[in-house]
């Protein structure tokens, strides 16, 4: 008798196909098994998702309410590519008072957030008092006077303003 195919349609076909695939899945499976949850493992950190405004607000929140290691865990999951990504970064460095970090995250992500977001003044607001805080005047004074262009009665941005010229 000539040997079937795996795809022999007969009920012998049938068998043979089965117990191949379980011979396949007892031998290689357990290897198999092992090299996907190792593949899993090790890129679960690397999946980066795209960013909702409601988890910019969630994170925002954590930034504000001092939670700032909670907030950097939670932003790593998202695509560091994403302007709101490094605004969130740079806003959790400048609020654990590492102005440096904080520039280095916002300056080139200021300018491409959308104009006239709040994600956008606030950035700009930051990287300002970033700048201010690290010595660096003259770069502090365009971001202040952005700000000031929003918040023209904030008295402590016209006190830093002050002393930044």
């Amino acid at each position: 008798m000539a040997p079937r195919s795996l795809g022999s349609s007969s009920h012998e076909g049938s068998e043979r196909r089965t117990r191949i695939l379980g011979d396949l899945r007892v031998h290689c499976g357990r290897r198999l098994c092992g090299y996907l949850v190792v593949f899993f493992v090790a890129t679960a950190g690397a999946q980066e998702r795209p960013l909702d405004m409601a988890e910019v607000a969630a994170i925002r929140g954590l930034i504000h309410s001092g939670r700032i290691a909670d907030a950097e865990a939670r932003a790593k999951v998202f695509d560091s590519a994403d302007p709101l990504v490094g605004y969130l970064r740079g806003l959790a460095r400048y609020h654990a008072d590492d102005h440096l970090a904080a520039i280095d995250l916002l300056a080139p992500v200021a300018g491409r957030l959308q104009a006239g977001s709040l994600e956008r003044r606030e950035a700009e607001q930051v990287l300002g008092l970033s700048l201010y805080a690290a010595g660096r005047l003259p770069e502090a004074v365009p971001y202040l006077e952005a700000t000031r262009a929003w918040a023209p009665d904030n008295v402590e941005l016209h006190y830093f303003l002050g002393l930044a010229y």
